[in-house]
């Protein structure tokens, strides 16, 4: 992940918001955008973010409007594009162990509570109970929004195997995104089998013959927009 641009974007956030939501919870929510089972316009994810925040940023001149843009836009494409190209990192709240001060501590609760509140984003089709294979894809970051569901559910009555639970899990977080990605890659209606960048996403409407914005290099009769 590029460090200058989360660092641009940790400086706007707490310049133009009393309560700005964590980089973690906003990666999350790309992620959640990104790979879904449809397209989500940049002004919705937008204005989940601006809701999460409490409000609208407050850009008192060109600049700061401009720097903010430039800022979150950034990170949403570098997010969009790590995921295309396999090579994706969580980024997760990290805290001082307070039994041993020099040993760090990760906790992706908030970034599993973003990705999983922003998949209402899509519309209720992600969240089928009936679908199996979806929620056995899902089960790394479910186990971090209620873990004692997991943990009656499977019977699990020692600290220490709850523990290796958890880190299993959270190896699996990933791995996750990437599954849930492929899943819907393969469920997608046809022309919505690509991840877009922002620029992409609000290109306009393009003819049959023309390069597809996606960026394969093959024409869009070809590809995103192949009905086959």
């Amino acid at each position: 992940m590029c460090e200058i641009t989360i660092d641009q974007l940790e400086d706007c956030l707490q310049r133009v918001f009393e309560d700005p939501p964590g980089i973690d919870e906003i990666q999350a929510i790309f992620a959640t955008v990104a790979i879904g089972p449809e397209l989500i316009k940049s002004n919705d994810w937008m204005g989940f973010i601006f809701e999460r925040a409490g409000g609208l940023p407050e850009l008192k001149t060109k600049t700061k409007d401009e720097e903010f843009m430039e800022s979150i836009i950034g990170f949403y494409n570098e997010t969009v594009q790590s995921i295309h190209e396999d090579r994706f990192e969580p980024i997760f709240t990290m805290s001082k162990d307070s039994n041993h001060q020099k040993k760090e501590m990760i906790f992706p609760e908030s970034w599993c509570f973003a990705f999983h509140d922003a998949m209402y984003l899509h519309g209720e089709g992600w969240i089928n109970e009936e679908d199996e294979e979806l929620f056995a894809i899902l089960m790394p970051i479910l186990f971090f929004i209620d873990q004692e569901f997991f943990k009656k559910t499977l019977k699990i009555k020692s600290k220490k195997k709850m523990e290796e639970l958890r880190g299993i899990m959270l190896e699996g977080i990933p791995e996750a995104v990437m599954e849930i990605r492929d899943y819907f890659q393969e469920h997608k209606p046809a022309g919505k089998g690509r991840i877009l960048s922002f620029e992409q996403q609000n290109t306009p409407s393009v003819v049959r013959n023309d390069p597809c914005p996606c960026g394969s290099g093959k024409k869009y009769k070809f590809c995103c927009g192949n009905p086959g």
